[in-house]
């Protein structure tokens, strides 16, 4: 389901919610309408609003951080492709090859990381970019680690030279290994970071708010407008908290500027 589906559903769940209150409300003897009664109720549900509130507070933070620290990874991510673009190129023609294949990797990256947005030019992307694995399958695919597995073994291919030449070769490992750590990390943070079952609490425990909310609102047009307005409120914080949630895919992802930065040194 997707995320725009998921919020849709929350915002009916709250509004079927908050009728079966209205609804129960009709039934209610004398007794449950007393003021003693109904102030009970409004602090049982004034407490509700507010843990309700300190969650959702606390879990826009959380996945915030994670937009950004997936952000900030994607950059430097793109620093260390720059860098090992860089050691290739002072090596000379024999790691142009190399080169070239790292070329194709951070085009085909970007082609498959942001689907939405202008592919690169005059650059070779690959076609088959499918990954085995659905928890992250734009940004990583078996085709791109098997691309960037060519460009470490070109790299150790290198024939031996001078001192200073070892230097240049010894950088440039040194780059793919960190590279290759770097890339690993993204690969891990592209999933969904909130977990599914609680997600259902968080969606429950909305719901007993808009029950209660039903239960003591007074039936009129602009209660039952401050209920609507209210579940659209919570659906929209929902989407954007599972927008964030998944830095790599749906509306709002990271900027793949880092990534066509490292291209254009790269010479794509």
């Amino acid at each position: 389901m997707s995320d725009l589906a998921s919020s849709a559903a929350v915002f009916a769940i709250l509004l079927v919610s908050s009728a079966i209150g209205v609804f129960i409300q009709r039934f209610l003897s004398d007794a449950h309408r007393s003021r003693d009664t109904k102030e009970l109720a409004l602090t049982v549900t004034n407490m509700l609003v507010t843990l309700t509130a300190l969650i959702l507070g606390l879990l826009t933070n959380s996945v915030v951080q994670s937009f950004n620290q997936a952000g900030s990874e994607i950059r430097l991510f793109a620093v260390e492709l720059i860098d090992l673009g860089q050691s290739l190129q002072e090596i000379g023609p024999e790691a142009e090859p190399a080169r070239s294949l790292l070329r194709i990797y951070v085009a085909s990256a970007i082609a498959s990381t942001w689907p939405d947005e202008p592919k690169p030019a005059n650059t070779t992307i690959l076609t088959d970019l499918r990954d085995g694995d659905p928890r992250h399958p734009r940004l990583e695919s078996v085709a791109l680690g098997a691309v960037l597995e060519r460009v470490g073994r070109e790299i150790r291919r290198l024939p031996a030279g001078d001192a200073v030449r070892t230097e240049l070769e010894a950088a440039a490992n040194r780059h793919f290994a960190t590279l290759m750590q770097d890339r690993w990390k993204l690969v891990e943070q592209a999933g969904k970071t909130i977990p599914t079952p609680f997600q259902n609490v968080l969606i429950f425990w909305l719901a007993i708010v808009f029950l209660s909310l039903g239960l003591i609102s007074p039936r009129n047009t602009l209660a039952l407008t401050m209920i609507v307005l209210g579940a659209v409120a919570i659906a929209a914080v929902i989407f954007a908290i599972l927008e964030m949630s998944g830095p790599f895919d749906g509306l709002i992802t990271v900027s793949s500027d880092p990534m066509r930065d490292a291209l254009a040194h790269l010479g794509g």
